[in-house]
């Protein structure tokens, strides 16, 4: 799970990171799919991903252990805060297309 530290804490308080997660959108074969997983679960996304989007991601190559490390690269002040998102990557091949996202579930 990323440990990032948003701003000074009071004394005596502990800060929660705010909870993170990502987002995936694929349009492929006339459908569209849409999932987004905590970051805490990415190292499990095969379990929890939809069935039906995963040869989709392994097809455009997308490694869910590769976007936790880049995530962790980004500098803390260009990670989004509520209600802002940060676009990872858009990817297209014909008429398939992904989308991955980060952004924080609520404020």
């Amino acid at each position: 799970m990323l440990m990032y530290r948003a701003g000074p804490e009071a004394p005596g308080k502990k800060r929660r990171e705010p909870p993170y997660a990502i987002r995936f959108d694929i349009e492929a074969d006339d459908k569209e799919m849409h999932a987004s997983l905590p970051l805490g679960l990415v190292d499990s996304a095969d379990k929890y991903l939809p069935r039906p989007m995963r040869p989709y991601l392994e097809e455009f190559g997308v490694d869910t252990r590769e976007l936790v490390e880049l995530i962790k690269s980004i500098p803390l002040g260009e990670l989004p805060q509520f209600p802002a998102e940060l676009r990872l990557f858009d990817l297209e091949q014909g008429d398939r297309s992904i989308s991955v996202r980060l952004y924080v579930v609520g404020p």
